[in-house]
């Protein structure tokens, strides 16, 4: 999404559902300071380096918004993931699978 999505207020959106309650503030944001990795696709690999994903992520009863701090927010219904693990070691990494 080109714009910031203001995830402090409720969000009506079907795809999102309702906003899950917890994290700092009760505001639902589970997880700060994480790091990703967003792959590109494999014709772009030996052009272009993958992209580096710092930001925080919102969980919703039908999905998630991951907000970089670079590239604003990605929005992701949870029918449109195959599989996605959270990594802890020195920082929090998260590897999803669409």
């Amino acid at each position: 999404m080109p714009l910031e999505i203001n995830t402090t207020k409720n969000l009506e959106c079907p795809h999102l559902g309702e906003k899950l309650r917890g994290g700092k503030e009760g505001l639902g944001v589970m997880y700060d300071k994480l790091h990703g990795l967003l792959p590109l696709k494999p014709e772009y690999e030996d052009t272009f380096d993958d992209v580096i994903l710092n930001g925080k992520i919102v969980f919703y009863s039908a999905g998630f918004i991951f907000q970089d701090l670079k590239i604003n927010s990605i929005v992701v219904p949870y029918d449109h993931i195959s599989e996605m693990t959270f990594y802890n070691t020195t920082e929090w990494w998260l590897e999803i699978k669409t």
